[in-house]
């Protein structure tokens, strides 16, 4: 019997998780007396703990009746996340798959791939395996749990988050329910602002794509510089308060290594007399234009742009344009998209700035003032371009650090702590957590040697810690030849400018077309839902309007790029569609009524959808000036040139 079940459950766990059937496969048996008939029959576990007391992990009277009750109590809605950290042999898995619904998205985490092949050779777990929203965790370190889901945190976030610990394996393994009590608190934090991201800023970085497609067709391609410096130095210079103490170091390192200062560190390098090879910006606000204004043109470094960065930034700035590829102006040009190399700009732009100089092969590549924390109670270095926009707010009797550790004190309680390079711990915010953490994933995936070069801050996992100066001596050895570091070559005739930016002229045109006739469409379809939520509420079926509604869902299908860009837009009415959707299908409804309430979840979100193209043909218009701007300037100073050579 032991077998069957083995089997059957090993091949269903093999059509979902192959990876860790092979590491289950590997593991080796638990003790001959770990498994046990409990009373009820079925059967029970005993593991020796950290402490190498035996410790009975599910009932010994009724293990099955004990799981139900336990997750019984989390009262699951249909479109809760529930995350059950340790299951011993299966039990709290098969009652979540019992107790719940088929919506709920179940997350199981079990430290020991043996117990987990304990229970797959004791319990039918082939309701869990085949349960459609179910992530399955075993034999990973309580830090790392969540990297192996993180691409999941809109789907986790989409309801409540129900935590499950089961007792008797915290009681047993302490150390690691710790860690990943920790781990649940982080994932929660940098979810949190994931989302909160990714729904305020859908519309902001539209708008600021559009605004930025005349200097978007026209900048320089990052794909010209891709492995230009393989097997050479990379320094990324970020404005943590560390920076303060090795700044200077960073003046040998000119020639021998390649450095891009982020954004708000790149005036205080400037004003020091040092000059990087290359900045960035991805900053959506306006007041990332002070960070690049009134910098001279011959001291101005090439700036890498992603094309959703505030465009009054870019435009002030006296530097060459440097673009990656962006999927949706590219969607946008069609045929007339080229090529520009891949960059991620990740959340912030030490994460651009950092995936930059992989991509130009650079190797090591060196942090320097990446504190991500606030050793010493300071955000920032000073002399940053965020000293120079608090100077209004500041004097003699309060200077900038005083303000920076007023804010610090005032905000300590929703602060946590952290590992330090310097300090056993230091305290940081969510937003420094979570941008540490997806700077981490970088440095595990990138296949390339990072120094932590910092000194200072939160120390960073997949590194090596060195003091600058070691770390310059020792991987900046010989000179980078002049002509790899003329990164963008000369300007382009203006010639070549004006066709590119009549051809985006034209792609946008197009585009506000098709916006006019999908308007009409939404419109009609929004007068059937409608009709269909009337007619059903008198119990009636609607199934004349519901084939029109079918029918205009058959049209949309022509505006493929439009449609995904409103789907972008609509992420708050996304989200709740997926909500409703959700209880739908959790629920119980039929017939008439089950017509009902897909028909109020489709017009709410037909509606919020008409919302999103309204905004879009605004925002397309708003391009479609500037790119008309852009070309009469070109073309006035075409006439210019001529005149003048005529006269």
């Amino acid at each position: 019997m032991g077998k069957a079940i083995l089997d059957e459950n090993l091949r269903l766990l093999r059509q979902r998780w192959p990876g860790i059937a092979e590491r289950v496969e590997r593991a080796g048996p638990l003790p001959a007396d770990a498994v046990s008939p409990s009373r009820a029959g079925a059967p029970t576990l005993r593991l020796a703990g950290e402490s190498g007391n035996p410790t009975w992990i599910h009932s010994r009277y009724d293990p099955i009746r004990e799981a139900e009750d336990q997750i019984a109590r989390l009262g699951l809605e249909p479109v809760d996340s529930v995350f059950i950290f340790g299951f011993g042999l299966g039990y709290p898995l098969l009652a979540a798959v019992r107790r719940g619904h088929s919506t709920n998205l179940i997350v199981a985490v079990e430290r020991d791939p043996a117990v987990f092949r304990a229970a797959l050779e004791n319990v039918d777990l082939g309701d869990f395996f085949r349960h459609r929203e179910a992530i399955l965790v075993v034999g990973v370190d309580s830090d790392r749990v969540f990297d192996s889901f993180d691409d999941q945190t809109s789907r986790v976030f989409c309801g409540s988050v129900k935590v499950f610990t089961h007792p008797a394996t915290a009681r047993a393994f302490p150390s690691y329910s710790k860690g990943l009590a920790r781990s649940v608190d982080e994932f929660m934090r940098h979810g949190s602002v994931s989302i909160r991201s990714a729904l305020y800023l859908s519309r902001i970085s539209l708008r600021n794509r559009l605004d930025n497609l005349a200097d978007y067709v026209t900048g320089v391609d990052l794909r010209s510089l891709e492995g230009r410096f393989r097997g050479r130095p990379g320094i990324l210079v970020g404005a943590g308060p560390s920076l303060q103490q090795n700044v200077e170091d960073l003046r040998r390192a000119r020639g021998r290594a390649v450095v891009i200062a982020v954004s708000t560190s790149l005036r205080m390098l400037l004003g020091r007399g040092i000059r990087p090879d290359l900045t960035a910006i991805i900053d959506y606000h306006a007041i990332s234009r002070r960070y690049f204004e009134d910098i001279p043109s011959d001291v101005a470094p090439p700036i890498v742009c992603d094309a959703k960065a505030n465009t009054e930034a870019i435009e002030s700035y006296a530097g060459r344009r440097i673009f990656g590829n962006d999927y949706l102006l590219n969607s946008l040009m069609g045929d007339d998209a080229r090529d520009r190399g891949d960059l991620t700009a990740g959340a912030t732009v030490a994460h651009a700035a950092f995936n930059l100089l992989a991509a130009l092969g650079c190797d090591p590549i060196i942090l320097v003032g990446m504190d991500l924390s606030y050793p010493g109670g300071l955000h920032h270095v000073g002399g940053t371009a965020i000293q120079d926009q608090q100077f209004a707010e500041t004097n003699r009797f309060y200077t900038f650090e005083m303000k920076e550790r007023e804010w610090y004190l005032a905000h300590r309680r929703q602060l946590i702590r952290v590992p330090g390079v310097v300090e056993e711990e230091v305290w940081t915010s969510d937003v420094f957590l979570s941008y540490l953490r997806e700077l981490e994933a970088m440095f595990a995936a990138g296949g390339r040697r990072v120094i932590d070069a910092t000194e200072g801050g939160a120390r960073k996992r997949h590194t090596d810690v060195m003091p600058l100066a070691e770390a310059i001596d020792r991987f900046a050895t010989s000179p980078i030849p002049e002509d790899a570091l003329d990164l963008v070559g000369p300007p382009a005739p203006e010639s070549e400018d004006l066709a590119t930016i009549e051809a985006a002229l034209g792609a946008v045109e197009q585009r506000l077309d098709e916006a006019e006739e999908l308007a009409a469409i939404y419109r009609r379809s929004i007068r059937s839902l409608e009709k269909i939520v009337k007619i059903t509420s008198g119990g009636v079926a609607a199934d004349e309007e519901v084939v029109k509604v079918i029918r205009a869902k058959e049209k949309l299908r022509r505006y493929g790029f439009l449609y995904f860009m409103l789907n972008q837009l609509a992420q708050s009415d996304l989200r709740q569609r997926i909500n409703r959707d959700l209880d739908i299908q959790g629920g119980t409804y039929t017939g008439v009524e089950r017509q009902r309430r897909q028909a109020e979840r489709d017009l709410e979100y037909v509606k919020g959808l008409r919302g999103a193209l309204e905004f879009l043909v605004d925002a397309m218009t708003t391009g479609r000036r500037r790119l008309r701007a852009r070309a009469a300037a070109l073309c006035g100073r075409k006439q210019s040139s001529v005149g003048a050579v005529s006269g």
